[in-house]
């Protein structure tokens, strides 16, 4: 049983962000981490449609110099069989050099026929920025 939820507005301290509620009951057990990579990457990390997408990030993408993006993120409890998991899709790394640390904030934003370039860049930077903040960067 799959129900999905009103897409809405979710206000956070420092952002505000879309987000929509997936609740799925199984009639059977079954596998936690098939059922997380069946819905991975969801649209607020990959792409839509979902083939021609993919397509185009191997074409176009390279995953070792982007990083680290964004992931599912779960926990698994098998009494009573409740189970929650949530999309990461802000990735902090850093790493230390020597003379310095090094941070990487990633973000994204949803690319729909509607979308400016200015506005996407701008929306970038509020994601980054709302990071910077929390973490004091």
């Amino acid at each position: 049983d799959i129900r999905v939820g009103p897409t809405h507005v979710a206000q956070l301290p420092t952002l505000f962000h879309l987000r929509t509620d997936v609740r799925v009951e199984l009639r059977e057990a079954a596998d936690f981490e098939g059922l997380i990579a069946d819905l991975h990457p969801t649209p607020a990390l990959g792409v839509a449609p979902r083939s021609a997408g993919l397509a185009a990030m191997l074409e176009f993408d390279d995953p070792a110099a982007r990083g680290r993006f964004g992931a599912p993120f779960g926990l698994w409890c098998d009494r009573p069989f409740i189970s929650d998991c949530l999309v990461a899709i802000r990735c902090l790394q850093w790493r230390d050099l020597p003379s310095r640390t090094e941070v990487s904030i990633g973000s994204g934003c949803g690319i729909v026929a509607a979308s400016r370039l200015e506005s996407e860049w701008l929306e970038l930077r509020a994601k980054r920025d709302a990071v910077r903040r929390i973490f004091q960067l």
